[in-house]
């Protein structure tokens, strides 16, 4: 997920831009940090559907945040459809406005910068451990998005296109084991949202 040239909240190509209220001087009173994360960085604890469920729950309420701003891809998305049974973390996408107000709220927090991942742009990324979730600046349009399970998913065929783009080992392996378990992508489907 991303801020960058996938459809998403930006409205500019390229490198994601602070906003206006976080310039030199007001980024280091909010003490924000720019930092590249990389995978290896990420914890590998595993998370059942349940436990996304109640993760989300907790973070929603903390955060005041309706659930439905936040679009769950990635792994989460993947065991919410039944395709795994445990992810290591909830990877959630909001739009812009939503990343920075999180930023803001929840200054103690270092914003990260992801590289990018297969053909999937750099982006920024908050981290939130305690819920084990990793909210990305970006989100899908409203057409790749589902409510199933009381979340608010990337749509199976917007998943697959996630998985496709990544194109790392595992997001391989996840787009064997959808179509072993009966997905049937549709050709000719729009990049990844």
């Amino acid at each position: 997920m991303s801020c960058q040239s996938t459809g998403y909240s930006n409205r500019n190509r390229g490198m994601a831009i602070l906003p206006p209220f976080l310039n030199n001087t007001t980024a280091s009173w909010y003490k924000l940090v720019y930092k590249t994360i990389t995978i290896s960085e990420m914890t590998m604890n595993s998370l059942t559907i349940t436990e996304i469920q109640a993760n989300i729950r907790a973070f929603t309420e903390a955060y005041t945040i309706p659930a439905a701003a936040l679009a769950i891809g990635a792994g989460g998305a993947m065991v919410a459809y039944g395709y795994r049974n445990t992810t290591a973390d909830i990877d959630i996408g909001v739009e812009e406005d939503v990343f920075w107000e999180l930023a803001s709220a929840a200054s103690e927090r270092i914003v990260g910068r992801i590289n990018g991942v297969g053909s999937c742009p750099p982006t920024f990324i908050l981290s939130f451990p305690e819920y084990k979730i990793d909210i990305h600046c970006g989100r899908p349009p409203q057409k790749d998005l589902a409510a199933y399970k009381g979340l608010m998913l990337m749509t199976r065929q917007a998943l697959y296109r996630q998985k496709v783009a990544m194109a790392r080992p595992k997001d391989l392996a996840d787009r064997a084991l959808m179509r072993r378990k009966g997905f049937k992508p549709v050709l000719g489907s729009s990049k990844l949202p």
